[in-house]
Order: structure tokens, then sequence, then C-alpha cells
């Protein structure tokens, strides 16, 4: 009997140690709740699925030289 109660107690504690690590998570990138670790770091949802949508966009690469073509042909047409 007493093993049983030691148990259930054992039991409970475990179950209330979950729950208190459960409430202190905080989201490092915003300071919401957090639901666990996604791309290394503890994280809410919302921050979870906007870098699962930004990180696996591809990436756009553009040169210094593209970017400067495209300012002087808009200086051009502005002054058109």
């Amino acid at each position: 009997m007493v093993k049983v109660l030691r148990r259930r107690a054992a039991k409970i504690e475990c179950v209330a140690l979950q729950e208190a690590r459960r409430r202190q998570k905080t989201c490092r990138v915003c300071g919401d709740h957090a639901t666990g670790y996604n791309f290394n770091v503890i994280t809410c949802e919302s921050c979870k699925a906007f870098f699962r949508r930004n990180a696996l966009r591809p990436k756009v690469a553009i040169s210094i030289l593209c970017f400067l073509l495209v300012l002087f042909e808009h200086y051009l047409t502005a002054g058109a």
C-alpha cells in the first residue's frame, strides 16, 4: 500500500514538474508562450510558421552591379 502511494505521489510530482516546465517556456523571438524547439531555438507557433515559410523560400542573389543598373534605369526614365 505504501509503495502504491509513493508511486502515485512520484507520478503526480512528475506531472507537476512537466506542467511547470511547460508554463516557463518563452519564445526567444517574440516573448510569447513557446511550444517547442524549432530551428534550434525555443519558439511559439507563430514564429515557427514565420521561420518555416522564410527558411524554405529560395534565396535570390542580387549583385551590386545589377542593383546599380536598376537604379540607373529608374533615374533615366524619371528624367525623360
